[in-house]
């Protein structure tokens, strides 16, 4: 029965690599949220599923390609970027203009420092 899943798989991917690569993700993503929502002796593992779900199913020998994996990572590393500044943006510029001065002189001494005992 496995076998048979597989060599469907292979077949699809040689098709549509792209968007059963993206069907691979979405679903590890999806059963990684459940898996994190399951309780074990009272401690759930949360966003860490994701990594158990990922690790299950690359055990049986579902991998994506190199350059769809790759745009992952890079759409992923994008979007928390934003999000991060979404929400540190208003603070990150208060402080900014409050001790900017003081710790970019700080980095400043730290890389010239650097420089000189390198």
């Amino acid at each position: 029965m496995f076998s048979l899943i597989t060599d469907t798989w292979q077949v699809w991917q040689e098709a549509h690599p792209v968007a059963l690569d993206l069907l691979l993700f979405s679903v590890v993503a999806l059963a990684g949220i459940g898996i994190g929502r399951i309780s074990i002796f009272g401690v759930r593992p949360g966003i860490v599923g994701v990594l158990f779900a990922g690790l299950i199913v690359s055990h049986f020998g579902f991998r994506p390609d190199y350059h769809v994996a790759h745009f992952i990572k890079e759409f992923g590393l994008i979007l928390f970027v934003f999000s991060l500044g979404l929400q540190m943006g208003a603070g990150f510029f208060a402080s900014l203009r409050k001790e900017g001065l003081k710790l970019n002189l700080y980095a400043a001494a730290i890389i010239g420092l650097g420089a000189c005992f390198s």
